[in-house]
C-alpha cells in the first residue's frame, strides 16, 4: 500500500537496472519546467520538486540534461509517471517512446557506468 500522498503505478515496481546518483546539475524538463534529477537508470529517473498535475499512470513527453566528465547526455522522449510523491515533491518515471540511437547511447553509457563500477570494487 502506498504511504499518504504517494502515487505508484503498480503494484511490483521492480528495478531491473542501477540507479546512478546523480550529483551534477542534471535536469528533466517536464511541462515546460525544468527539475533537478535526483538518480537515473538505462529504464528511468527520480527528480525533485515536482508540483505539477501529472498522475501515476501518465505519459509525457520529457527532455533530460546529464552533465558528464566528456560533455552532455541530452535525450527527448516519453516517459511513464510511474510514482509521484505530495510530501516529498519528487516523481520517478520510465522512458517509453525513445528513438533507437538514444537508446543504444543510453544502454551504452549504462555499460561503461557498470564497468568502471567493477573495475573500482572487483568484489
Amino acid at each position: 500500500m502506498d504511504k499518504p500522498g504517494t502515487q505508484t503505478a503498480g503494484k511490483d515496481e521492480r528495478r531491473r537496472e542501477p540507479r546512478q546518483m546523480l550529483t551534477t546539475d542534471a535536469t528533466v524538463t517536464i511541462e515546460g519546467r525544468a527539475h533537478a534529477a535526483r538518480d537515473w537508470s538505462e529504464s528511468g529517473f527520480l527528480i525533485d520538486g515536482y508540483e505539477g498535475g501529472l498522475a501515476a499512470g501518465d505519459r509525457t513527453d520529457i527532455r533530460m540534461s546529464v552533465p558528464l566528465d566528456d560533455g552532455a547526455f541530452d535525450l527527448a522522449c516519453q516517459a511513464i509517471v510511474v510514482r509521484i510523491d505530495a510530501a516529498t515533491k519528487t516523481l520517478a518515471a520510465a522512458f517509453a517512446r525513445m528513438d533507437r540511437e538514444t537508446r543504444v547511447a543510453l544502454q551504452g553509457h549504462f555499460r561503461g557506468v557498470e564497468a568502471a563500477d567493477r573495475t573500482a570494487d572487483p568484489d
